[in-house]
């Protein structure tokens, strides 16, 4: 049944296209190389049948003014003369390395060949014509006229047919169609290049022959900006609308002038297909790099997490380890307290009470203990404040905008510790009286964010305060777990998170200001009109 849909396809796209066809522009040889290039090797014979059924569709017609014997010789089926030749391209020289993968110098050596072993059946085909049609095909114009005729055919034709075979097969094909219309080639086609050429047709229709070639040059200038900003595929569609709009009008008499047109055409349009593959593969490579440098991004944050669950553990297992040394001392006090005197007692007491502290302490900085059971709402609020409240400074911490709650637990975990780091180099290098945290979450083109902005400001009224004067910030990094990060690193870390920060600094304030993205709750991205690419250079 595959077969006879394949052939039938076949058929009904070859008697669409032969009234176009004629013999400056031979679209039939695209049509027809086309298939031989993306139909299965097993369907062939379908397509040679279905392509016999065409050609005597339309000779039979002619059987009485050519003869039985041109009928006979042009009713055999191109595809046998060409399907050799085709198949050796396709599996001996790899024209496909892959589904989505096309090699464009065995691309262009196939055109060619399919194109001589055409041209060479034409001109036998020819000698079968009576007197004085058979004459034509012995004349050099006539020979260039018929290749460069084919040729300009096939690449109309099989750009086309490939931009269909490499199309991402992963999508529907309902979504194909609307990412097609909506994508920046077409709207870029719609705007700028569609209306510039018509405009252009319309000159070549009613001016002088000199302008008419000068017109049909610039035709290709939109094409090849269009190509430039969109790869090979922008190539194919431009290339074959601009040949559509020449040939369709044009003159069919063999002349020195029209092969020179068609000359032009095909130098022009494998120029930009090639130029088309060259910046698809500079686009591919830069997109893989885009890729890397993103996947890389993502591996050094899953990294930071890691050590965040560690440190977590670790501080989870110190308070268990605390509260053993606690049962302890209390039970070997317990048990020598008639032994030793009350002020020894009191002494180990306190001593055990001193280390449990340090050990809790030492905890709470690994990993707040708030965050453990609270949230990090409660760890900004709590840890952070107390710490900065010891130290003697007022603390503010506000949550504004949404989805902070649904962000990925390392983007809370690079919230927290940034938050540390900005707290400890704020109050380290600048005299301050009160520090306000403040958080903004939301979300923009299905990609969650937040801005932490952590300010350290100076109050007139506690300049004079003795506490203002006497704040030993130096223990505030050890209880708050940072490493003292600098503007430098702590920048790094907002890139690490594919975010930005930015400093101002005042007479009376110093603001910290950071942009983080949470990379890993992003929507599956659409892959760019240029992305898939699929040919490459050799």
């Amino acid at each position: 049944m595959q077969d006879i849909a394949v052939g039938l396809i076949y058929l009904a796209l070859y008697l669409l296209l032969r009234p176009l066809s004629h013999s400056i522009w031979i679209v039939t040889a695209g049509l027809r190389l086309s298939a031989l290039l993306l139909v299965p090797y097993r369907q062939w014979p379908a397509l040679v049948l279905a392509d016999t059924a065409g050609l005597l569709y339309f000779d039979l017609p002619c059987l009485g003014q050519f003869g039985p014997l041109f009928v006979t010789i042009d009713s055999i089926s191109p595809f046998l003369l060409a399907a050799p030749a085709v198949w050796w391209f396709r599996s001996k020289q790899g024209l496909f390395p892959s589904h989505r993968m096309v090699k464009v110098k065995p691309l262009l050596w196939c055109l060619v060949t399919a194109t001589l072993i055409w041209t060479a059946g034409s001109m036998v085909t020819v000698q079968t014509l009576p007197l004085p049609y058979s004459q034509m095909g012995s004349t050099p114009t006539y020979v260039l006229y018929t290749a460069l005729g084919k040729l300009v055919g096939i690449l109309t034709f099989v750009p086309l047919a490939l931009c269909f075979k490499l199309r991402d097969t992963s999508v529907p094909l309902k979504d194909q169609i609307k990412r097609l219309f909506t994508s920046r080639l077409a709207v870029d086609a719609l705007v700028v290049v569609l209306p510039t050429l018509l405009a252009l047709f319309l000159l070549s229709r009613h001016g002088q022959q000199e302008s008419k070639d000068v017109i049909r040059i610039f035709m290709f200038v939109p094409v090849g900006w269009l190509t430039l900003r969109h790869g090979w595929r922008a190539a194919s569609f431009g290339t074959a609308v601009v040949m559509s709009a020449l040939f369709i009008n044009m003159s069919h008499v063999p002349n020195p002038a029209l092969v020179q047109t068609q000359a032009f055409i095909c130098f022009a349009t494998v120029s930009l297909l090639v130029l088309g593959a060259r910046t698809s593969s500079e686009n591919l490579f830069q997109e893989r790099e885009r890729l890397e440098a993103k996947e890389a991004l993502r591996l050094a944050q899953q990294g930071l997490y890691l050590c965040e669950v560690r440190m977590r553990q670790t501080a989870y297992n110190l308070e268990q380890i605390a509260g053993t040394l606690q049962v302890t001392h209390n039970g070997i006090l317990k048990r020598f307290r008639h032994m030793i005197s009350l002020t020894e007692s009191q002494n180990f007491f306190r001593q055990a009470s001193a280390t449990n502290a340090q050990i809790y302490q030492l905890a709470d900085s690994l990993h707040p203990l708030s965050w453990r059971e609270k949230g990090l709402p409660s760890a900004l609020r709590e840890s952070i404040g107390r710490t900065l409240d010891e130290q003697g400074f007022v603390y503010h911490c506000s949550l504004e905008g949404r989805g902070l709650s649904k962000l990925s637990p390392g983007v809370h975990s690079a919230i927290y510790r940034f938050a540390c780091e900005a707290a400890v180099y704020v109050c380290e290098n600048f005299a301050c009286s009160h520090v306000s945290l403040t958080l903004r979450g939301g979300l923009s083109h299905g990609q969650r964010w937040v801005v932490i902005r952590l300010e350290g400001k100076q109050m007139p009224s506690h300049i004079n305060d003795p506490v203002f004067k006497n704040r030993n910030t130096s223990q505030l990094a050890t209880k708050l777990g940072t490493q003292g990060l600098g503007l430098d690193s702590m920048r790094s870390y907002a890139h690490l998170f594919d975010g930005s920060m930015h400093v101002k600094v005042a007479a009376d304030s110093l603001r910290i200001t950071a942009l983080l993205h949470d990379i890993n709750k992003i929507k599956a991205e659409q892959r760019s009109d240029s992305v898939p690419l699929a040919m490459y250079l050799r």
